[in-house]
């Protein structure tokens, strides 16, 4: 943890390569719900390529990419009873 602007701040963790990715940095912006995110994003023509997946601390993750490859991804909470 980071104690950045007088509050903590998670940096990030490690985690084994996927099957067919390269190893390198990914960055993950926190979203207020998850799901809504997925929901603009695939309505913008973009696609979920993992996830969401529950991470430590029960937020849930999913990896996409922008309109130039570039993969990123979107870290937030999952109302319950609700899925994409």
């Amino acid at each position: 943890m980071l104690a950045l602007y007088a509050r903590l701040v998670g940096l990030g963790a490690t985690m084994n390569v996927p099957p067919g990715e390269v190893l390198g940095w990914r960055f993950y912006i926190l979203v207020p719900e998850v799901n809504d995110a997925i929901g603009r994003l695939t309505s913008a023509g973009r696609r979920v390529l993992s996830g969401p997946d529950q991470i430590s601390g029960g937020d849930f993750a999913v990896v996409t990419e922008d309109p130039f490859g570039a993969r990123f991804g979107l870290v937030g909470r999952r109302r319950e009873g609700k899925t994409v």
